[in-house]
């Protein structure tokens, strides 16, 4: 093992740009001072024309409270999700941020969900700029970055990250797309001090339903402590030099956590669930898991595709208390524009 880890960090040295290792900085020194307040209460009066010169001038702006749908006259984010089908929980938090490299414009962008604006959303929505200022600059073009929030309390909260990354290459036929989905599922128990814990949390790309349009070439099985084999998700690990991401085969998953892969490449399905066995210990803590999976479109069209996820949870201090299945969690069809 040694010797594997030394060969994989000589060529880590070797591939990494000098670029890459000098351009990752934060931006903060670019974007503050500035007079505009980053986060806005939409209940009161909202000057929109203001807002919207701050966003094109690369500041992050972030609506909240009962009016959060005027966030969209400010900008046309290229990353949208359409066709959601579970109406009840509503967005509470809307926010963007968007600015250029040497590689185009990046996009993030910022939602929150739940039945009611409350005033705890205002500290996620703080970390969300924190981290968003200080999202590392490399040699690889991410395109857009997307971050929701679905909080279903009293059983718990999920956070999905989602990057997109669209590969340079030479085919005339296709174009492709580097996906990373990172999701942070937080019980009841751990996040508002309920009984509910987490029994599994399963994530689904489906890129055959309906109105999607893309093919899935490669990705990457669930943990097992075993060598990854996907080649663009070596590379795209290399470029980001986070050891955590970099090696990820050292780091084990989460104690006796399983991860079953349901995948279909004659389905262009993506679906992988992470379940907790019988008796688990740290059912009531976060479960922080990690999706990766590249993606190809014909030459020149927007990739297009379902995507959602579920949570399945339980009472762990109840006995014989029925389980709580979640709606399905963003849910909709996400399209690069």
């Amino acid at each position: 093992m040694s010797k594997l880890v030394g060969l994989l960090l000589f060529l880590m040295v070797l591939l990494v740009p000098v670029s890459a290792q000098m351009e990752i900085t934060h931006l903060e020194a670019v974007l503050a001072p500035h007079d505009v307040e980053y986060i806005v209460d939409t209940g009161d009066e909202v000057n929109a024309t203001l807002y919207r010169e701050a966003l094109q001038n690369g500041m992050p702006i972030v609506y909240y409270g009962e009016n959060v749908d005027l966030f969209h006259g400010l900008h046309n984010f290229s990353l949208t999700l359409t066709g959601e089908t579970d109406n009840s929980t509503k967005n509470v938090a809307l926010g963007g941020l968007v600015y250029g490299t040497d590689h185009g414009s990046i996009e993030h962008s910022l939602v929150i969900k739940d039945y009611s604006y409350e005033s705890n959303h205002i500290k996620r929505v703080n970390q969300w700029v924190f981290d968003t200022l200080g999202y590392p600059l490399t040699s690889f073009p991410v395109t857009a970055v997307r971050t929701e929030l679905e909080y279903q309390e009293p059983y718990g909260v999920l956070e999905t990250l989602t990057e997109i990354i669209q590969i340079d290459d030479t085919s005339s036929e296709f174009d492709w797309y580097d996906v990373t989905v990172s999701q942070t599922l937080t019980p009841g128990a751990n996040s508002s001090g309920s009984d509910w814990e987490w029994e599994w949390l399963t994530y689904t790309m489906n890129g055959s339903r309906g109105e999607s349009n893309v093919f899935l070439s490669d990705y990457d099985q669930p943990p097992s402590g075993d060598l990854p084999t996907g080649l663009f998700s070596f590379l795209w690990r290399i470029l980001n030099f986070n050891p955590r991401d970099l090696l990820p085969w050292l780091y084990s998953p989460p104690e006796r956590v399983e991860g079953v892969d349901m995948s279909d490449f004659s389905r262009e399905l993506f679906n992988i669930r992470y379940q907790a066995p019988d008796r688990y210990q740290k059912a009531n803590e976060p479960l922080e898991i990690r999706h990766h999976y590249v993606l190809r479109v014909r030459e020149g069209e927007p990739p297009r595709f379902w995507q959602q996820s579920q949570v399945k949870y339980v009472k762990g201090n109840v006995i014989a208390a029925p389980p709580y299945y979640s709606t399905l969690l963003g849910e909709g069809y996400l399209e690069l524009r």
